[in-house]
């Protein structure tokens, strides 16, 4: 086995020491945080106090900022290459999560439920901090009542790490530059999402106006107020019980729009179908029907022909253009119209009368095709950022022991 030799099961070239076992203490000196009171808190200036909020996908970020007057700070400084460490929360899946200093933040410490970590291989330390031996050793270390990690606890902590520090440098820069692609790859979907959300506010009319703020060139005309019911067809779905044979039918059930990404709905489910059972266009807008997953508003675009249950709904367009209209749904949220007096369920009595705001069919067409590749787009830099991810947590696994 690589554990009971003690080295890993990929390695970089030129590396064949077997890697010795550690305690915490010996690979980066700990310090403590900073206890204050709310008479110490101050709106700006003075000194940034990190914690929990602080700390999110391994970096340090600005959310829900803490300052207190430098006056009573007794401890050190985070320095560059610091990594901080939640050690108590009233979350337990919190403990434990940390973050790396990759920028010089003057004035700035830890807060009382917060430990730093001065490593002498700041990087490779960050990455021992990512591993599954070190949520192991959280999970060995945590009281039973409290969920707490102590110093003391922290600095018995086990691991099992290269003998030659340059080792150590090659694997820290390597899940550094991993880290930082993750970052970047991150950044970008995250832009991108909050284009997509500035422009639904400035590309449809706002409350009680019948233009956009934004508009493509050569479109003037106001927009036209229509009830839903008079621009699409409202199928519901059926019982899948009679659906037990196996067949070439594809079938979707609402826990597939639980798994979807965005547009994208996916269905590995063939089933034989009886006759009388109405197949759903591959252009029309699906939705859950009754239950909490009404309010988490899953419109999804099918984007193929098939049959699905009965605790769905689905709306073929007529005189609408499909593109256009779920995006005006998911824009709007169709939850709003849903009666939620006991369990929040959507029929056609809902659906029929809601009015909607619609350009014309021209107008209609660019808008849907402009928000499908930006939705695209999305899609793209959240699988690709999965795929780092678990490119990742892959190396994590076969890299340390």
């Amino acid at each position: 086995m690589h554990n009971e030799r003690k080295i890993p099961e990929l390695r970089f070239d030129g590396f064949t020491d077997t890697w010795e076992q550690r305690k915490l203490d010996e690979l980066c000196d700990l310090y403590s945080g900073l206890t204050y009171s709310p008479a110490d808190v101050i709106e700006s200036g003075g000194s940034f106090v990190l914690r929990s909020s602080n700390v999110k996908d391994g970096e340090v970020v600005d959310a829900d900022n803490v300052y207190v007057k430098s006056a009573v700070v007794n401890c050190n400084n985070v320095a560059v290459g610091d990594v901080v460490v939640v050690v108590r929360n009233g979350s337990r899946s919190l403990i434990g999560k940390h973050g790396q200093i990759k920028r010089p933040m003057t004035n700035t410490v830890v807060g009382a439920f917060m430990t730093g970590l001065r490593p002498a291989q700041p990087e490779f330390a960050n990455a021992l901090l990512d591993t599954p031996r070190f949520d192991f050793e959280i999970a060995q270390n945590l009281g039973a009542t409290i969920n707490q990690i102590t110093n003391g606890m922290f600095r018995q902590m086990s691991f099992v790490v290269p003998s030659d520090e340059k080792e150590q440098i090659s694997l820290g820069s390597f899940f550094r530059n991993l880290d930082d692609t993750i970052t970047l790859k991150k950044q970008q979907y995250e832009q991108t999402v909050n284009i997509k959300k500035a422009m639904l506010e400035k590309m449809f009319p706002k409350k009680g106006a019948r233009v956009p703020e934004i508009r493509f060139d050569g479109f003037t005309d106001t927009w036209e107020q229509r009830r839903l019911g008079e621009c699409v067809t409202i199928y519901s779905g059926w019982s899948p019980s009679g659906f037990d044979e196996p067949g070439d039918n594809l079938f979707i059930k609402v826990d597939d729009l639980n798994n979807s990404t965005r547009t994208q709905v996916d269905s590995k489910m063939k089933v034989k179908v009886h006759s009388k059972y109405q197949k759903i266009k591959s252009s029309s807008i699906i939705f859950p029907k009754r239950g909490a997953a009404i309010m988490t508003n899953k419109v999804r675009l099918l984007g193929f022909d098939s049959y699905m249950d009965t605790n769905m709904m689905a709306l073929e367009p007529g005189d609408i253009n499909h593109e256009f209209l779920y995006i005006y749904l998911e824009m709007t949220g169709l939850y709003k119209i849903a009666d939620t007096s006991t369990l929040p369920q959507i029929n056609n009595k809902h659906i029929e009368p809601y009015e909607v705001l619609v350009p014309t069919i021209d107008e209609q067409i660019q808008i849907g095709t402009f928000f499908t590749n930006l939705d695209n787009l999305i899609t793209l830099h959240q699988r690709e950022l999965e795929k780092l991810q678990n490119i990742k947590n892959a190396c994590l696994s076969k890299m340390f022991v």
